[in-house]
């Protein structure tokens, strides 16, 4: 790959340069992208991504943790580009996580250690919102063709409107509300939930999700053994303390933790 950022820029074009650090997440995963813009160009330097967390993350904290990682990619950068006084443009879809960034309320701590460690990471930051079809970190965090990557002008150079100031997306902040119990908006598995126990409901929906996490388990194995331990808690309920069975699993218990549900959700079968 060619690592020339710019093929015609000059020494004055170079120390005008801008950093801009695009963030995003999904709940999959998250990311961000770093791009050097002049008046005339626009390159990629450097992006990274993560996986989303096996445990249930919302998806504004998930953004949050996307802005984060664009903040550590930004230090890091700037020690080792060497371009002396660099403004750095950060650009996120998230209104949610630019309210926090601008807030001066007490927040949650999850939200306010990582507020705090993005404010202290760079002196010459700026936080802007990207519309989410410009948003290249959004090709990092939902995935892209082959066929598509190949000479993706989002990608490599960013949105077409980078290298011109009177082009940039504006947002007032007043698009949505402050209330931060809105603001944290669950991912669409913590809405489900919600939904089943704040809604009247009759039909209450079952399922080997409601009896254990099978999500926080990243080895077949250990979900096996766990849900054996399970399996035999709920035995050994039914039976006389001194009937339980309190040693190791056995064979057969491994291999037997299968549960069956009815339709309707009022037994449950162990097999």
């Amino acid at each position: 790959m060619n690592r020339c950022y710019f093929e015609c820029s000059g020494i004055t074009d170079i120390e005008t340069a801008e950093l801009h650090i695009f963030t995003d997440s999904s709940q999959l995963a998250y990311g961000t992208c770093a791009y050097l813009v002049t008046e005339k160009e626009s390159a990629l330097v450097m992006a990274k991504n993560r996986v989303a967390p096996l445990k249930s993350v919302t998806l504004p904290n998930l953004e949050l943790m996307a802005a984060l990682l664009g903040a550590r990619l930004a230090k890091h950068l700037i020690q080792n580009l060497h371009i002396g006084n660099l403004q750095i443009n950060f650009w996120c879809d998230s209104q949610i996580v630019l309210k926090w960034l601008q807030s001066t309320k007490p927040l949650k701590k999850f939200v306010a250690n990582r507020v705090k460690e993005i404010k202290e990471s760079n002196e010459n930051q700026k936080w802007r919102y990207c519309p989410t079809d410009a948003n290249p970190a959004d090709l990092l965090t939902r995935g892209i063709t082959g066929t598509k990557f190949i000479n993706n002008r989002l990608w490599f150079h960013g949105p077409e409107w980078i290298t011109d100031k009177t082009q940039w997306p504006t947002w007032s902040g007043n698009e949505i509300v402050e209330n931060e119990n809105i603001m944290e908006i669950p991912t669409n598995e913590t809405s489900e939930k919600q939904h089943v126990l704040l809604t009247s409901q009759k039909r209450q929906e079952f399922g080997i999700h409601k009896i254990m996490d099978i999500e926080r388990y990243s080895s077949l194995k250990t979900l096996i053994r766990v849900t054996a331990y399970v399996m035999r808690f709920i035995q050994n309920c039914k039976l006389a303390r001194s009937d339980r069975t309190l040693s190791e699993l056995t064979v057969n218990e491994n291999t037997a933790c299968y549960i069956d549900m009815d339709t309707n959700g009022s037994e449950i079968r162990i097999s």
